[in-house]
């Protein structure tokens, strides 16, 4: 329950409540009837019709209430008004979700609750809840001037967690910080949600000040008597600590969805976008939403290109997301299901919509049909919020959109959720949606507006202009894209320019859209014209690549990043700053493939992606110097042809650059001797499943930079020993699943190769030893080569440490390793010396010794011969450890409180390992930036108790031993506070649990699913909110106190099964869940047997459940 600060000790006339403005946040010592309502006055700037506020009262039973800013403009007294929001005059209010960054900032006093409250608060917010947090990671000893990053971070968050500990003031940081917040907060309308944590509130503007000038202390008392006075939570009130961040959790959540109902955001949302009009349009689709009883929506948004609907829908998806339980914006839906097997990054279309709904990390939903089933079942409780960008013209594309959705739609989601689709068929939209929405173009005011944004860089245009602008407006005819190109290209022109450029554009009869797009692409330089044309026409392969990878391809980052920029800022194309890709309209792709296609003879046309264009040219091998660029697609409409390539098919293409082939359907066949040459010219050769056994000896490849040739049949690259050409422009080389693969050639010349892929590489015997000298390789993928011997590396490296010197020069940038399912019996000894991050082992099954590279942070070997694990503590760096299914360990051995940044040890599936190592201290030390937060056990069949010092683990979330030997727990588990979650599933030999474990006051996960032995459940700590005792059919007895202290509005629990349990704990389970449920009815659930003594079949299709 939140508490006042010093609220409590203000005078009376600051604290009084009338009709005009309600105080909800009261001093526990004060319970008041207003508890139970939710009254939010007009001076709010916030109307919540009575639904909303019925589920907020059940949301959040006692409310934290924040006094919003002052405004001058009184909102709308309607209490009907639709939940989507409420349109505001008041321009000063905060940013909200669309332009901030982070939904939350913690301010925070590292010495004092960096490895304790604050790893728990943060792993709730962030990990559970998945909100963008902002925690300052460096520990280092810092001056007293904020930073120009921390600065901006305070600016761009949303809700503000000051953690309000004892040494917090000690820091001329941390007061600093404070000003910066309190500062955002009066100036932008945020929330400031103090945490008075070991500190009482009534004392915190008196606590000791570091040293500093007078007006910096006077300004630092002001600022801590300020946030003292704000409603807060204090941590000596609300116990236990679980709940305090139950309750700090809740009051984010319930700022953020105040922050979300604002529209007075949406002016500083649009500015940063450049978007005008758009206003408008979400407040009809908000009536839309809010027009009859429907609970779910399917809405598609028409119109034609460029007239915005990405922006509208994009602009929806920002402003509102925040509102649904998951969401999740499909951008470039037809060229996803349109791409090759190379290009289409997901597969499974709807695999990777759950995935992303369902935050899993793996992108899928699940390998089988019960994980599938899970997944769905998760998503028909969730109220979501999913977005189709561009859903294409062809009605064929409704397969797909069923596939991904279930046939169902919008049905397949929680009640609540909305699913925007955008296209141009308004045929197609229709018979997949409720109601087809059409975009239309701006009005001449907001034209207008847009025009001088980009003509004038928002500023006011000239008087001499006003009739240009006139004229402007009134050509493009409302359509944004035309506005904002045909403004961007006008920018900084003389009049004499823009009236020659006008008037060309109302003499040509074409396309008003297409002309204004024509004359800007007209105003670009050469070189510019060239990258506009290659992305326009390959958009499809680009579209998945970083714009550093991207930069790099087209040679573009020595010196010339500002054409990119340039093309950016003529707006045709823009940079997704989150993901790092390249975006672009596909109005202006259309524009460029019409430009490359005025040459009328395919032979002679620069860039070739239809593939009727490229049959044609290989057919009658009518390849021309012309040719810079081909993009060839299986599943683009010729899959069933076949065609024999000629041998010297490529010979006459002296410029081509890119020669991306996708060849999975076999549809082209190569010549039996292979090709006689390619172009020397080549910067990507992409080439799906290309059945040569090796390039043409007359390629060098002197400017080639991406060498992809993925399940190929390749033997090796160049014919011959030798290879005379240069490499030194070659980045990334991927020949994964190349299984004929025997050789790599001599790599000296490579010395920019950043990344080598070569998983299932199943004939490559060796590496050439001059990969050891490769200065730039970051990565080295060796995934499945099954006949890889690494000994030739380690004789080369021993008896040439280097140039100069020594070790240090072998692969100085490796940071990624993977050996695994390799046949190697022992890493080798300069692989030990390197400064690699992560090294991944999987199913070594001939490895027998345990390497130790003190750089690691992230080790996984499985599947091993290893039979120990030794001098484990000088994995100094270690934060990752998984040595799962060695069926071989025995021994693990090493001080675990030595290894200050370990964050998760797996050993599950070790059947021969007995005993854990011991930990000679407290794994929670206020240098430790973590400490030790899961160890998975999982059935490890030999282990049979776990060491004393166990609870010497104190910061340890999540503990899992399912399926282990383990007769009982050690007493002093319940020394592990932070202990969240405890897996103790199918332990067979488990008698009981210690009586004490009512102490693990955070413990909120209980698994006892299958502990036949267990015959009693003792007091168990009222944190708990899931329980699984399904199959303990030996259970008699729960705690009566159990029963009586817990609250039951918030479990799921199970006694499946469980034949034996006392008829008095029965019906004490169902009285107190029948009463305390009702406050929560669909977030709780309580699992009984059907009744006593039956056999194990007597409950199927009768149980109790509520």
């Amino acid at each position: 329950m939140p508490v006042m600060g010093k609220l409590g000790k203000r005078r009376e006339s600051d604290r009084r409540c009338d009709d005009e403005e309600e105080q909800l946040a009261l001093t526990p010592s004060q319970p008041s009837k207003r508890q139970k309502k939710l009254l939010i006055s007009t001076n709010d700037l916030l109307i919540l019709p009575t639904k909303l506020c019925n589920w907020l009262r059940h949301k959040f039973v006692r409310p934290l209430h924040f006094t919003p800013p002052s405004s001058s403009s009184s909102s709308s007294s309607s209490s009907d008004l639709i939940p989507f929001g409420h349109n505001s005059s008041n321009s000063s209010g905060a940013s909200g979700p669309g332009l901030s960054k982070y939904d939350a900032f913690i301010s925070f006093r590292g010495a004092d609750v960096r490895n304790s409250f604050l790893s728990h608060l943060y792993y709730h917010l962030h990990n559970l809840q998945k909100l963008a947090v902002y925690k300052d990671d460096v520990d280092l000893e810092r001056g007293e001037q904020i930073s120009p990053s921390l600065l901006l971070a305070i600016q761009r968050s949303d809700v503000y967690i000051v953690v309000l500990s004892p040494k917090y003031t000690d820091s001329p940081w941390c007061l600093e910080e404070l000003e910066e917040i309190l500062r955002c907060m009066k100036l932008h309308g945020r929330r400031v949600i103090p945490v008075f944590y070991g500190v009482d509130p009534s004392e915190v503007e008196n606590q000791k000040l570091p040293s500093a000038t007078a007006w910096r202390i006077r300004s630092w008392r002001a600022a801590l008597s300020e946030v003292a006075n704000l409603s807060g939570f204090d941590s000596q009130v609300i116990r236990p600590e679980t709940k305090l961040i139950e309750e700090i959790v809740k009051a984010v959540f319930q700022a953020i969805h105040y922050s979300c109902s604002q529209m007075v955001k949406f002016p500083a949302y649009s500015a940063s976008r450049g978007l005008v009009g758009v206003e408008r349009q979400i407040e009809q689709l908000q009536a839309l939403l809010c027009s009859d009883g429907r609970s779910n929506w399917t809405i598609g948004l028409w119109g034609m290109g460029g007239i915005g609907k990405t922006a509208l829908a994009k602009a929806f998806f920002d402003l509102f997301s925040c509102r649904f339980e998951a969401s999740y914006f499909f951008s470039n839906f037809t060229d996803t299901i349109s791409g090759g097997p190379s290009l289409q990054p997901f597969g499974n279309l709807q695999n990777h919509l759950f995935s992303k709904l369902l935050g899993d990390g793996n992108g899928r939903a699940g390998g089988g049909a019960v994980s599938y089933g899970m997944a769905v079942h998760r998503l028909s409780r969730m109220k979501s919020l999913v977005v189709i960008d561009d859903v294409g013209n062809d009605v064929g594309e409704i397969g797909p959109l069923k596939d991904m959705l279930n046939g169902q739609y919008c049905n397949l989601f929680g009640p609540g959720s909305v699913i925007i689709m955008t296209g141009r068929n308004k045929q197609l939209l229709k018979n997949v949606c409720d109601h087809v929405y059409e975009v239309k173009g701006l009005d001449c005011e907001e034209a207008s507006e847009l025009f001088c944004l980009h003509a004038f860089r928002g500023e006011s245009a000239q008087i001499e202009y006003l009739d240009m602008v006139e004229r402007a407006i009134r050509y493009v005819d409302g359509n944004p894209l035309a506005i904002t190109i045909l403004g961007a290209h006008l920018f900084g022109r003389d009049l004499q320019f823009w009236d020659r450029e006008l008037g060309a554009l109302e003499d040509n009869p074409n396309s008003v859209v297409q002309n204004v797009l024509r004359r800007s692409y007209d105003g670009l330089s050469r070189v510019e014209k060239d990258i506009f044309l290659d992305l326009a026409c390959f958009f499809p392969y680009w579209r998945h690549l970083k714009l550093v990878y991207i930069e790099e391809i087209m040679g573009l980052e020595c010196g010339r990043v500002n054409l990119i920029t340039n093309l950016v800022d003529k707006s045709l194309i823009s940079i997704n700053v989150d993901e790092g890709y390249i975006e672009m309209n596909s109005l202006l792709q259309d524009l460029g493939r019409y430009i490359v296609d005025e040459e009328w003879q395919i032979e002679k046309r620069s860039r070739l992606w239809r593939s009727q264009d490229l049959y044609y040219l290989f057919r009658e091998n009518k390849g021309t110097e012309s040719t810079e660029g081909i993009l060839l697609l299986d599943n683009q409409g010729y899959k069933e042809h076949i065609l024999l390539l000629q041998p010297d098919t490529f010979t006459r293409m002296k410029r081509l650059r890119f020669l991306i082939i996708s060849n999975q359907a076999s549809s082209l066949v190569l010549p039996k001797d292979g090709l006689n040459c390619l172009p020397n010219t080549l910067r990507i050769l992409d080439w799906y499943s290309l059945t040569s056994k090796c390039l043409p000896s007359q390629f060098s490849a002197e400017n080639l930079i991406t060498l992809n040739m993925t399940n190929s049949q390749i033997e090796q690259l160049w014919e011959g020993d030798e290879l005379d050409a240069d490499l030194g422009n070659l980045k990334f080389l991927n020949l994964h699943g190349s299984e004929s693969l025997r050789k790599l050639p001599d790599l000296s010349t490579a010395k920019k190769l950043k990344e080598i892929d070569l998983p299932f590489c199943t004939s490559l015997v060796e590496l050439p030893s001059s990969i050891l000298y490769l200065p730039k390789l970051e990565s080295l993928n060796l995934w499945g080569c099954s006949s890889l011997k690494l000994e030739n590396l380690e004789d080369y490296a021993n008896s040439n440490p280097g140039p100069s010197t020594g070790h240090h020069d072998i692969l100085p940038s490796l940071r990624e390793l993977d050996l695994s399912y390799t046949p190697i019996q022992k890493v080798p000894n300069f692989i030990t010396r390197l400064h690699i991050l992560e090294l991944q082992c999987l199913k070594c099954t001939k490895l027998t010794e345990f390497p130790v590279i003190p750089s690691l942070e992230s080790f996984t070997l499985t599947r091993s011969l290893i039979k120990e694990v030794v001098e484990l503590e000088k994995l100094t760096e270690l934060k990752f450890l998984r040595l799962s299914d060695n069926e071989q360990l025995v021994l693990v051995s090493g001080d675990l409180s030595k290894l200050k940044s370990l964050e998760e040890i797996h050993l599950d599936d070790c059947s021969k390992l007995s005993s854990l190592p011991e930990s000679s201290g407290i794994l929670m030390r206020m240098e430790s930036p973590i400490g030790l937060f899961k160890l998975s056990l999982q059935r490890c069949k030999s282990l049979a108790r776990l060491p004393d010092s166990i609870g010497n683990l104190m910061n340890l979330g999540s503990l899992d031993l399912r399926c282990t030997a383990v007769k009982e727990l050690p007493s002093s588990v319940v020394n592990i506070i932070r202990l969240s979650e405890l897996i103790l599933q199918e332990c067979k030999s488990l008698a009981c649990l210690p009586d004490t474990i009512h102490k693990l006051t955070n413990l909120n996960t209980l698994n006892l699913f299958g502990c036949v032995q267990l015959r009693n459940l003792p007091e168990l700590p009222p944190s708990l909110k899931n329980l699984d005792a399904h199959g303990c059919n030996s259970l008699q007895t729960l705690s009566i106190g159990t029963v009586e202290k817990h609250d039951f509005s918030n479990i799921d629990w199970c006694f499946g099964q469980c034949w034996k349990l006392d008829p008095v704990v029965y019906n004490k389970l169902v009285d107190k869940f029948t009463q305390d449920s009702v406050r929560n009815y669909y977030r709780s659930s309580l699992l009984l047997p059907a009744k006593w003594g039956g056999e194990s079949g007597d409950e199927e299709g009768h149980p109790w459940k509520w």
